[in-house]
Formats: C-alpha cells, structure tokens, sequence
C-alpha cells in the first residue's frame, strides 16, 4: 500500500485569503488506485472564487444499503471503478457570493469480493450529471484552518441519473472561535434529494469530511441531517491535539428524524 498527499497554499493578492491546491493518490500493488485533485482559488480582491474536486478510483469499498437501521450483517465488500467531479465559480455580490456548480458521478465495474450477497445484488453501474447554483456566505478569516468567522452555504442542483430527473439541495452552516488557547467550531449540516436519486448520489453519513468516527457511506438515504463540534489545542510549531463529535441521522422522511435514534461519533 502506497499513499502521498501534496498540498500548496498562494496568496493572489494582499486583499485576499490564501488560495490552495491539494493532490492524493493513494494505492496497492494490487491495481488498485486512488486519485483526488482539490482546489480553492480566491482572485485577487476575492472578485471570484473557484472551487472543485476531482477524482478517479478503483478501490475496494463497503456497502450496507439504504436506511438508518443497517445492521452489521448486512455488509458487503465489493470494487469498482467510481469517477466525480465537483466544481462551482462564484461571484462576489457584496458580502456573498453566488454562481453555477457543475456535478457528475461514474460508478462502473463492479466486481462482488464477500459479504452479504443480497445486499450486493441492489449495487448497480451507473452515471448522473448535475448542474445547479450556490449562494455563499464566507466570512472565515481561512479556509483550511479557521479560528474567526462563519460560513453558510445553500445549493439546489438539478441531476440526470439512471432513473430520470432528481433534484439534490443542501445547508451548510459553520462558526469558529476561539477562548484562550482553545479554538473551536460548530457545524449543522443538512442534505437531501428526491425519490428518484441513485443509491450512489444519497446523501451519506460518515468520513473525514462531515462526520468522523463513522464510517463513510455506512447510512444513507434521501434525507441528512448531522450537528458536529471541534475543540482544538495547539502544542508546538503545526502539531496541537484535537476533540470532536456530533450527532447524525439520515431518513427516508422527516418525520423520522423524531421517531428514529440518531447516530453518535467523538474522537480525538
């Protein structure tokens, strides 16, 4: 198993905040690979922001169905070869920034290697294209490591999938601060898409990006919801230590946020 990660920051402008471009690939000897390309530009003056995310894999994976109840038996190890692209461009528009996001998902090759053979026989190949719009609010003082400020995001995106026409929309809020030595930020988050979204464009619980402790694309369905918290410390030079946790859930309706147990993750 081999892994490496390269990530640059660049400033456009004294007037803006630092920009960055991140690259990972990771892979085994195996044929297997994994390779992300991410990046936020910020134009001088922030006039215009870019952001995006690229990536190609063909790695093993893990799937457990549709639902918030998904038991451990349920699980299935299987491959396939999965293509994204993320991309939006905003435009300031005084204190937000507003403009068109483009989304496109491959999920091909599928291969069974164990696990639960009735699970894996709901998997199946397929594409969606979307196109949509963002409106931003973004006061953080960074984006990579924040410490002042907030951020709120609304989307509404518009897909073509295996199954027709599905809608996806999302609510992003965040806020950062700092007491002391301790920094800290709050997080609610919340997505949800139409009837018709194939099960590998749901929105997901789980992974580094939204709710750590879980593991990612565990629980998924057509409605989530998630509220995560982060204490930072730091030590010496780049290193500091970390708390965090929240509670999640996903549903096939709202009304069974209130009937359901919600998820919980922490960590250090």
């Amino acid at each position: 198993y081999l892994g490496a990660v390269i990530m640059a920051q660049f400033s456009t402008s004294a007037q803006s905040r630092k920009s960055n471009v991140k690259a990972e690939y990771n892979g085994s000897f195996r044929n297997q690979h994994t390779v992300d390309l991410g990046w936020t530009y910020f134009s001088p003056s922030e006039r215009w922001i870019s952001r995006g995310r690229l990536y190609f894999s063909q790695f093993p994976d893990y799937y457990y169905g549709i639902g918030n109840d998904l038991p451990e038996e349920n699980e299935v190890h299987y491959s396939s070869q999965r293509i994204g692209a993320d991309v939006d461009l905003l435009k300031r528009l005084g204190n937000w920034f507003a403009g068109p996001i483009i989304h496109f998902r491959s999920f091909d090759r599928l291969e069974y290697l164990g696990g639960n053979e009735t699970t894996y026989a709901t998997l199946y190949p397929g594409r969606s294209i979307g196109f949509g719009a963002q409106l931003v609010h973004d006061s953080r003082n960074q984006v990579l490591h924040a410490t002042s400020g907030s951020y709120l995001a609304l989307m509404a995106r518009w897909n073509e999938g295996p199954f027709g026409s599905y809608g996806r929309f999302s609510l992003d809020g965040r806020t950062y601060g700092t007491w002391k030595k301790l920094e800290w930020a709050l997080r609610g988050y919340a997505d949800a898409t139409t009837d018709s979204s194939p099960y590998f464009d749901l929105p997901i619980l789980g992974g580094d990006a939204l709710t750590r402790g879980i593991y990612a694309g565990r629980f998924r369905d057509v409605l989530m919801a998630t509220g995560q918290y982060e204490i930072r410390h730091p030590l010496f030079w780049r290193i500091g230590i970390a708390v965090f946790g929240g509670v999640s859930s996903v549903a096939s309706e709202a009304t069974s946020f209130v009937q359901d147990p919600w998820k919980f993750n922490q960590g250090v």
